[in-house]
């Protein structure tokens, strides 16, 4: 796992264009043709938020991690403090799906967290992301509640992980 640079940029978005795609065919409107864009990966990358993890030398998966809190997250009742690492944009290669890199991705936003003295991981993800939405339970994260983000028909569900 490393932070990603700017040249890993194109290759960043092709995994994203694959995700949005089978996003959408599972009924999953998560990310669109207005989030998330290019300029918001070359931000996560210029403020060290995104880290890659590479097999043989072809990005697998990433993951932007950071303490931005979004402004809906503040009409949940969160039991931990705000002092969190905040888990965003995360994707797995399609044709990697199912060996693990997500669990691998969170379980590193997790260490990283818990080495820097964080008090706890939040996070949200779309209620129709069945996959992510079992991989935060499976690892203990706590259902917080549901949030409206860019106005999406479909509600977004919180989670937290106290440490």
């Amino acid at each position: 796992m490393h932070l990603a640079d700017l040249s890993d940029l194109n290759r960043i978005m092709v995994l994203v264009n694959a995700a949005k795609a089978f996003m959408h065919r599972h009924n999953n409107f998560q990310w669109d043709d207005d989030y998330p864009l290019k300029n918001t990966f070359e931000k996560d990358i210029v403020n060290q938020d995104l880290y890659v993890y590479k097999e043989n030398g072809v990005i697998a998966s990433f993951i932007c991690v950071n303490e931005d809190i979004p402004p809906e997250y503040l009409s949940l009742k969160w039991s931990t403090s705000p002092n969190c690492l905040v888990i965003h944009r995360m994707v797995t290669h399609v044709d990697m799906m199912g060996q693990g890199l997500a669990l691998k991705m969170v379980k590193f936003a997790i260490e990283k967290a818990l080495a820097s003295g964080y008090k706890s991981v939040w996070t949200d993800t779309n209620s129709k992301n069945k996959g992510a939405l079992h991989l935060f339970e499976k690892l203990g994260f706590n259902f917080v509640g549901h949030i409206v983000l860019r106005q999406k028909k479909d509600l977004f569900c919180c989670y937290e992980l106290g440490l």
